[in-house]
């Protein structure tokens, strides 16, 4: 049974990374349980990080507990400002503050939370954007990998938490986690979380398909559901698993996309694959929308591989192959032909 609450000193104790292994996994617990906790955690780890800062709430004077703890530990604490809430008319919301001591750091930290959650205190974020067709490599604060395709987008602290690693993954990447068991990464896409220790796989989560997609290269992979933890697969090495946002299923496959990778490598191979798949894969890798003037094309068949050639290239092996013919208009290739 999942605990339905977690004592504040653990939370801290948990955020400095002084809690027991079996006071972790209350945490996770607890954390992995529903939405709101996930969110509630994140938010005090940015208050953790932020540790020092000075605003005013009823009933505690949190100025005075930083005045104490900035003259045990000597330094000066950096100031953040507080949005403030204005009072509902039903005044449903609450103001609390816990201001508790790390045994030792002897850290005082105050948590400001309402009904719907905590302050968000301005942790400082790094986020990378990819325009179509240009990919980017990114090194993590824990020395992990990431290389970010085409119109994606990835956000994470310039800090990682004590106990945890986390990102916001929009589009498709593909990660190499460094190693580290004492502190999990998890990544949020679309409604999932996946989560792994050290690995590499591919996330791919557009916005536009119903589908989050992970593949695995090496190591063991969790996949789940954000608001439903329970619905989640594990997953190894030439294993594929997705999420549909439709249905709220998350199953597990043998890996069959051969191009999976190939964004990356830029190594593409079809085996007899339909046109419509052949032109999904290129819109990856080249970063173009390709449409079909003649939806019958979609059904065409192709074998075949290319290894870093351009797309023209390609568009004149596909031209010959199957009589298609290509142009290009306001950045869209269009394919016609009479249909195979």
């Amino acid at each position: 049974m999942l605990p339905p609450t977690v004592d504040w000193e653990v939370l801290t104790r948990y955020l400095a990374g002084e809690t027991t292994e079996e006071e972790n996994r209350e945490v996770e617990l607890w954390e992995a349980s529903n939405a709101a906790n996930r969110r509630q955690l994140s938010q005090l780890r940015k208050i953790w990080q932020a540790s020092g800062s000075q605003t005013e709430a009823p009933e505690t004077n949190v100025d005075l507990a930083l005045q104490e703890i900035t003259r045990k530990l000597n330094f000066a604490p950096t100031e953040y400002t507080l949005p403030k809430l204005e009072a509902k008319s039903d005044y449903s919301w609450v103001w609390k503050v816990a201001a508790v001591l790390v045994l030792s750091l002897g850290v005082v930290f105050a948590i400001f939370r309402n009904k719907t959650g905590v302050q968000d205190l301005g942790v400082a974020y790094v986020k990378y954007e990819t325009e179509p067709g240009r990919q980017t490599k990114i090194t993590l604060p824990d020395n992990s990998i990431v290389w970010l395709n085409g119109g994606s987008s990835l956000r994470y602290p310039k800090t990682f938490a004590a106990n945890s690693r986390e990102v916001q993954l929009t589009g498709e990447a593909f990660f190499d986690v460094a190693k580290d068991a004492s502190k999990p990464f998890r990544i949020t896409a679309a409604e999932t979380v996946t989560e792994v220790k050290g690995t590499s796989f591919n996330v791919e989560a557009y916005t536009e398909q119903q589908d989050v997609i992970v593949s695995v290269v090496t190591g063991k992979v969790e996949l789940r559901e954000e608001d439903k933890p329970e619905n989640r697969v594990l997953l190894t090495p030439d294993q594929t698993g997705k999420f549909n946002a439709e249905t709220h299923q998350v199953i597990s496959e043998p890996t069959s996309d051969l191009n999976f990778m190939a964004w990356q490598t830029r190594v593409l191979r079809f085996q007899n694959t339909d046109l419509k798949t052949v032109a999904r894969d290129l819109e990856k890798v080249y970063g173009k929308k390709i449409r079909f003037r003649n939806q019958k094309l979609e059904n065409c068949h192709f074998t075949g591989t290319f290894e870093k050639q351009t797309l023209e290239e390609i568009q004149e092996v596909l031209r010959l192959t199957l009589n298609l013919t290509f142009t290009e208009e306001n950045g869209t290739v269009w394919i016609a032909g009479e249909g195979c």
